[in-house]
């Protein structure tokens, strides 16, 4: 469970902070993260890849980001 001190409320919707990320992946005994900006990233839609490692595993995740899914903010 993520400390309530790592959540933030933005116009109705709670997010957890970069820090309470950064914390569960130590609590969770991460050892590594590694990203990479991907050729398809452009300008206006820039993409990324994200391989986290620990003694649960080896994760993959992808993200992006565009008007249609970040704000302002």
């Amino acid at each position: 469970m993520i400390d309530k001190k790592f959540i933030i409320n933005l116009q109705g919707n709670e997010f957890v902070k970069f820090e309470g990320l950064l914390a569960e992946f130590h609590n969770n005994k991460g050892k590594s993260i590694e990203t990479e900006e991907l050729s398809t990233s452009t300008p206006d839609e820039p993409k990324f890849k994200a391989v986290v490692s620990g003694d649960r595993g080896t994760f993959t995740g992808h993200g992006d980001a565009n008007a249609n899914n970040v704000n302002g903010l």
